[in-house]
Parts: structure tokens; C-alpha cells; sequence
């Protein structure tokens, strides 16, 4: 089966969340997931690599351009749906026009449809006029993703802190994105004190994973602690975190870094070399397009590496 021809049921995936769940439309972008992994055990697929082998594309650029492709059949998939969705909550609305659920459900789908300035407005009357905490906290996450997906880091920071101070109770995973928005975003909001801060907290709940403790040793070699790095990156690389985060290219350029800031010239050699065989962590679309080149970079500037 090519992917023009799968059906919206082959593009459903996860919400992110309790937060995110019943949000209007029933899929969300297509990442590694089943779409993907369903159109690898097909003949076309087989074709298709054929087709693509006269460019002589890597493993990593084989497999984003697979889901490229994935993602322009969604789009033309969903579009449909997308439209119909809008059409169905706009007519509720014009009904009711203090629901406010609705109106949080028809932001979402503005999202899909990419048109984020009515999405933006759409959502902030949710924020303003939600009857609730928990519906006026959803808004503010749903909003926080919408300026990832433009790339406007500053307004993903703004909403998420204002989320916890709504709910400071809220699992590691919003603690985990704030300190990522202030280790890897624009060198204006870049601050490694405040990311460790968030990271802290993130640590202390009971949803923390191995991905957490290597961002914590981000932020401590960000901070010239290079010590208390290893000590962390190394837990997290050894560690038994069945997500497999652990063991990530993130965790090894870092560790580059910090044996080389402590003189150990052969460890960090070695921990790069590791970095460069491992999977690339996977750019956050819109958010921060090019974090995977500039840890990267980082660690090859560090250790003086030139590429031939």
C-alpha cells in the first residue's frame, strides 16, 4: 500500500497527555509511528527504497524523508476531515458561543490546518473565558504548542510557566520542555541556571525518565560542572530506563564535553565517536529545528574536531 492510499485510521496515534485528549481532530503529526511502521512491511515500500537508492541517502535521511512523504499523505488524507470538523464546531458555536470546549476542540483543528493566527485567537478566548481551571490549563498547553509549531519559543515558555502556576502538581513533562526551550532555544531566552531549576523539580516526580537526567547534565556542563555532569550523564547512560533515553546521542556529546573540560582527552573522544553512531535525537519541528546540529557543533567545537 502506498502512502496516498492509507486511511485516517492508519495516522491515529497518542495524545500527549490527559491534557491533550478530546481535542477535536483524532490523529496528530506523523512521527516514527504506526503509519510509518505499517508502510515498511508493505512491497511499496520496498519500491520505494529502490526508487530513492541512486542518491545514496544515509539510514537517518532515508528514514525523514520516509516520513515526509508520510506526512504530505496525511495532510492530503485529512484535509477532508479537517474542513468537515471545522464546519461541524463553527455551526455549534454560532449556537452557543460561550462553549468553550468547542471552541478549545475548533482551535485545535485551526492547528491542523496550519492557520495559526485564528487558532491563537481561537484559544486565548478559551484561556480568558474557560468556566474552569482544568479547561483553562488544557488551552495553555494547546497554545503553548501551537507557537512551537511557528517557532516561537518565548511563547511556549510564557504559557507553560503560566500553566504551572495554575497546577504546580503537573508531571515531569512540562518541567522537561521549559528547560529544554532554555538549554537549546534562541541565545535570548538560553538561561542553563533556570533550566536546571525546572530540571530539579521535573527529577522529584514520579513520571521522571532518563531523558530528564540527561537534560539535568546538560544544564550542569552548561554551568561549568563538569564533575557533577559526568556523575549524572553516566547514571543516566548505565541506567535501566526501559524507554531506552538513556543511551541517547544527547547524553554522549554532552559527556564529550565534559571529559574534555576535565582533561580526559581519550574518554571524550570516545564518547563523541559513541554520539555519532547513536540516533540523532529527532528535531522538534518548529520549536527548535536545529538542536541536533547544535549539540553537535557544540561538541566539535569543544574538542576541536574539524570535518573533512
Amino acid at each position: 500500500m502506498a502512502p496516498e492510499k492509507l486511511s485516517p485510521e492508519d495516522f491515529r496515534v497518542e495524545a500527549d497527555g490527559p491534557a491533550f485528549k478530546g481535542l477535536g481532530a483524532d490523529v496528530d503529526l506523523v512521527g516514527p509511528g504506526a503509519a510509518y511502521e505499517n508502510w515498511k512491511k508493505t512491497p511499496a515500500y520496498q519500491q520505494w527504497l529502490q526508487e530513492i537508492a541512486q542518491y545514496g541517502l544515509s539510514h537517518a535521511e532515508q528514514q525523514a524523508l520516509a516520513e515526509a512523504k508520510l506526512q504530505e499523505a496525511q495532510r492530503a488524507v485529512m484535509t477532508g476531515k479537517w474542513l468537515a470538523d471545522l464546519a461541524a464546531y463553527d455551526t455549534t458555536l454560532r449556537a452557543n458561543p460561550d462553549d468553550m470546549a468547542t471552541q478549545l476542540q475548533r482551535a485545535d483543528i485551526l492547528r491542523r490546518l496550519q492557520r495559526y493566527d485564528d487558532a491563537v485567537e481561537a484559544i486565548s478566548q478559551v484561556v480568558v473565558k474557560a468556566p474552569d481551571a482544568a479547561l483553562r490549563e488544557t488551552a495553555l498547553r494547546q497554545r503553548a504548542l501551537i507557537h512551537a509549531e511557528r517557532g516561537n519559543v518565548q511563547g511556549v515558555i510564557l504559557d507553560y510557566e503560566e500553566c504551572l502556576r495554575h497546577r504546580a502538581g503537573t508531571g515531569a513533562g512540562v518541567y522537561g520542555r521549559l528547560a529544554t526551550c532554555y538549554l537549546f532555544g534562541p541565545e535570548k531566552v538560553r538561561d542553563a541556571k533556570r533550566a536546571l531549576e525546572y530540571l530539579v523539580i521535573a527529577l522529584g516526580k514520579p513520571d521522571v525518565n532518563a531523558g530528564h537526567h540527561t537534560l539535568h547534565g546538560v544544564c550542569l556542563c552548561r554551568l561549568g560542572r563538569h564533575r557533577e555532569a559526568l556523575d549524572v550523564l553516566e547514571g543516566a547512560f548505565r541506567g535501566r530506563d526501559p524507554s531506552g533515553e538513556g543511551q541517547s546521542a544527547m547524553n554522549r556529546f554532552f559527556a564529550a564535553m565534559a571529559y574534555h573540560n576535565l582533561g580526559e582527552a581519550a574518554k571524550a573522544q570516545e564518547c563523541y565517536a559513541l554520539a555519532m553512531k547513536l540516533p540523532q535525537p529527532t528535531p522538534l519541528p518548529g520549536l527548535i529545528p536545529d538542536w541536533v546540529g547544535q549539540m553537535r557543533g557544540e561538541a566539535e567545537r569543544a574538542l576541536k574536531i574539524v570535518k573533512k
